[in-house]
């Protein structure tokens, strides 16, 4: 029964949290405090947990107990690529340097390098062997040691970002307002994604498919 527990724990939390949704700001670490669950995976044979704080856990198949994972530094987002856990990491203060690294043998390999320049991660995706980066004035596509940037031609608004959608040739994001409305932005990564259409109603979810509120009539 443990074993059927953990799996379903996994496959719910991955069809909540896999994907393109928003990367992580990293709240503080609080002793004695909970953190929520940002993102979980399963992969490996183990259920891996990031929370909101840039820490991460991992529950073997047929476990209840939790491991701590080490990291060099705290991790934004965490995503399966090759069968494998992978992060990026960056300092809690100062970051500067954004570090993608997978699990291998038991240890993070670093895989790629990206300087920040200032920038707010927003989202990461992955779509085979390319990993990308959305950041409000930039898209970064890293494909082995190979990257190509292109900046957008103006900022992502400063509206929050409830979920994402990155895929082959376009990117897609959920804002969400609360009571004021949302919207959905859609672009092209080689086009410069900027353009943006609001919806009749706010888009709680883009992915593969995109979830609308249920309607309630009075």
């Amino acid at each position: 029964m443990a074993a059927i527990r953990t799996v379903l724990f996994a496959l719910a939390f991955a069809a909540m949290f896999t994907g393109n949704a928003s990367a992580a700001q990293l709240e503080p670490e609080c002793n004695g405090q909970e953190s929520f669950i940002h993102r979980a995976i399963f992969s490996d044979g183990r259920l891996w947990l990031l929370s909101d704080a840039g820490l991460l856990f991992s529950i073997a198949d047929g476990e209840d107990n939790r491991t701590d994972v080490a990291l060099p530094e705290p991790a934004l987002d965490l995503w399966s690529q090759d069968g494998r856990p992978a992060i990026i990491t960056c300092k809690r203060d100062g970051c500067a340097v954004w570090t993608l690294r997978k699990w291998i043998d038991g240890q993070w390999i670093t895989t790629a390098k990206v300087s920040t320049e200032g920038d707010r991660l927003v989202a990461v995706g992955r779509d085979g062997d390319k990993v990308t980066l959305l950041t409000q004035l930039r898209v970064i596509a890293i494909v082995g040691d190979k990257q190509t940037t292109t900046s957008l031609s103006s900022p992502l608004p400063p509206r929050p970002i409830a979920s994402t959608y990155i895929g082959p040739t376009s990117i897609f994001l959920g804002f969400n307002a609360g009571e004021w409305g949302g919207g959905m932005g859609r672009g092209s990564a080689a086009n410069r994604p900027t353009n943006r259409r609001g919806l009749d109603d706010r888009a709680q979810c883009v992915g593969s498919t995109m979830r609308r509120p249920p309607q309630h009539r009075m």
